[in-house]
């Protein structure tokens, strides 16, 4: 038991490197050719949005809609950076199949 959470914590404790890590990775989601764009921390946290002059005498809805397509596609843009930044980082990888090795060895002996 004592292993596992050990594991756990190590595990725990690059997490939050990690999400540090995170909030540093920025990602810019766009729209109508960049006249709609949402600013996000990797985190997903959402930092601002910018919506061009030129869309002034738009519809509400469809500012609404190019908004929420911006967002969209900042937020592809983050699973792609996430998964670059973090899928080869083997400390991470190797804490997180170590903790999920502790688990499965933990739930066989119950």
């Amino acid at each position: 038991m004592a292993a596992f959470i050990t594991g756990m914590r190590n595990f725990l404790r690059m997490q939050g490197a990690s999400m540090d890590r995170l909030d540093k990775i920025k990602v810019v989601g766009e729209a109508a050719g960049g006249m709609v764009k949402a600013h996000f921390a990797a985190s997903g946290k959402l930092e601002k949005i910018e919506v061009s002059p030129e869309l002034q005498n738009k519809e509400f809805k469809v500012i609404q809609e190019l908004v929420v397509t911006a967002c969209n596609d900042g937020n592809q843009k983050i699973m792609g950076k996430v998964m670059n930044e973090f899928m080869t980082d083997q400390q991470l990888q190797q804490s997180l199949s170590s903790a999920l090795q502790q688990a499965a060895s933990m739930m066989k002996k119950e």
